[in-house]
């Protein structure tokens, strides 16, 4: 029987200490898929993460990790009973499907003691398991789940393709010894998921830390990058300069804008990036994001006295739909959650906006004021915040709107989409952000004498006018105009200074005429 023989065979490698051990961190990783889970086949296997972060710190006889493929328990149990005479043992119709497979340090490589003098890392990190390929939890099927989800690193590792998400694991010895070690296991993941689609290159930990340290010209040494962790700007550097990647990094700092606002506009980044695919990794205070044992006999928190920066690795919103939601303004409307993967807890993990933010605030930047810090990965030759295009959109719209606000095509549109061309003065307008190529905008946007498109990549902001707050008018309604931005610049300081490479509108009247037009 091969769920028993797997389980046998686990128990071999490792002694009844260690496989108890290891059967609860599993439990712990599987946490959010609310179901139990039977052991599949279990074999040594070549493994990067293995090499990158165990295999220099000691002498070690194996050269592969152990991995154990795990499948869904229809039982609804945890892990296989031991009960050799159990009916339901008998075949395999409590297996459900595939879960995806975990890496497991060999015996050798395990670390025997946690930390002394932390017992605020007693529940979290993981001793043996080192990384995982999983597939989404079930309810995360639903359409109110958005999730960045790849079937090419499967290939890799000599499994059939299925859809899943790399996750990475942190011994919480090593979160306390290596503060770059979360940075460089988000930015793997990060790298994983997207490489199929952008081409991105994963770098493992040693290069990751002599990067940091080339990148840093001179101003840090291997010791502090190690002791102090890496900055988003020197990741977002070695992002581009050694991973076949790009991004951008957002910085909304508390200022004259209302607290409020702040959150919003970082929400939106954000979900837009996302929606993108774009993954996000979003720096937080890791003492603000985790539920922390207390002091026995105290009411305070056994929080660590020195801050905790942590990277947090972001794939995923979800959208709880209900009454309340649809009666928020659309251009307004956020998730109401957003699904990560935390190196030190375990993969896809929901948490609020409001805790995000919270944690969120609590670091702090040298001489940058709090607030909110991430950095969205994508295409190597992305530089362009998505923001500061939705920004200069916004600031233009109203502008153009009004120049042609008495044009036939215009009026057309408004009476196409029972919106009051009386009182289009007021209207009110949603930006959506499209992350595009030349085919892309081509075959988004017809235009009867398109222009050259000669940049790899460009932010095509939509702007859609509203009659009232109710979501539902956006439906199937077209852009009435298109803001193309050139993504490949990098623009600081005044967003008033950046202009759009072109200006589309619609132009369609019921005749032949092209979709849309480029705005003179």
């Amino acid at each position: 029987m091969e769920e028993e023989s797997a389980k046998i065979n686990l128990r071999q490698i490792y002694s009844p200490r260690e496989f108890k051990s290891i059967e609860n961190e599993i439990v712990r990783l599987l946490k959010e898929y609310k179901s139990g889970w039977d052991y599949g086949h279990v074999h040594f296997a070549p493994s990067a993460v293995y090499r990158d972060f165990v295999a220099g710190e000691a002498a070690l006889q194996s050269r592969f990790g152990v991995r154990v493929h795990l499948f869904e328990n229809r039982r609804g149990n945890q892990g296989e009973t031991d009960n050799e005479n159990d009916p339901q043992l008998s075949d395999f119709s409590g297996r459900g499907r595939y879960l995806g497979f975990v890496v497991l340090r060999p015996p050798e490589a395990h670390e025997k003691s946690k930390p002394k003098n932390q017992p605020f890392l007693s529940d979290i990190g993981f001793t043996y398991i080192l990384e995982a390929e999983l597939v989404r939890p079930n309810y995360m099927f639903r359409p109110s789940y958005h999730l960045i989800l790849t079937s090419v690193s499967s290939p890799r590792f000599g499994v059939l393709p299925f859809r899943s998400a790399m996750y990475a694991a942190a011994d919480a010895k090593d979160k306390q010894n290596r503060r770059s070690i979360c940075m460089n296991l988000a930015l793997s993941q990060a790298l994983h998921l997207v490489m199929g689609r952008f081409g991105t290159r994963p770098v493992n930990h040693v290069e990751f830390e002599y990067f940091a340290w080339e990148t840093s010209k001179g101003t840090k040494t291997r010791v502090q990058i190690t002791r102090d962790g890496v900055h988003f700007l020197e990741a977002l550097k070695l992002l581009r300069e050694e991973c076949n990647a790009g991004g951008f990094w957002g910085a909304f700092q508390n200022g004259s804008q209302p607290e409020a606002d702040l959150d919003n506009d970082a929400a939106i980044c954000i979900m837009e990036s996302l929606a993108n695919g774009l993954p996000v990794i979003l720096m937080v205070d890791y003492r603000y994001l985790v539920n922390f044992p207390r002091k026995s006999g105290s009411g305070n928190p056994n929080l660590p006295q020195e801050p905790q920066n942590h990277a947090l690795f972001i794939l995923g919103m979800h959208f709880d739909w209900n009454e309340q939601t649809i009666n928020v303004p659309s251009d307004r409307l956020v998730p109401d959650k957003f699904v990560a993967h935390d190196v030190m807890k375990g993969p896809f993990i929901e948490w609020t906006k409001e805790e995000l933010f919270a944690a969120a605030k609590r670091v702090k930047f040298q001489d940058y004021k709090p607030g909110i810090f991430f950095i969205a990965i994508g295409p190597k030759a992305l530089k362009l915040n998505l923001h500061h295009a939705r920004q200069s959109a916004a600031a233009r719209i109203f502008r153009d709107h009004m120049r042609y606000r008495y044009s036939k095509a215009l009026k057309t549109y408004f009476k196409l989409y029972t919106i009051e061309i009386e009182n289009n003065q007021n209207i009110k307008w949603r930006l959506k952000t499209l992350l595009a190529n030349r085919d892309k905008i081509l075959q988004h946007y017809p235009l009867s004498n398109p222009p050259v498109f000669n940049k790899d990549c460009y932010w095509a902001v939509e702007a859609r006018p509203l009659q009232n707050e109710n979501i539902n008018l956006v439906g199937g309604m077209p852009p009435a105009f298109v803001y193309v931005y050139d993504a490949t610049i990098e623009a600081m300081g005044n967003i008033t200074k950046l202009m759009p490479t072109y200006v589309l509108r619609w132009t369609n009247t019921g005749n032949s005429d092209p979709k849309y037009a480029i705005v003179k």
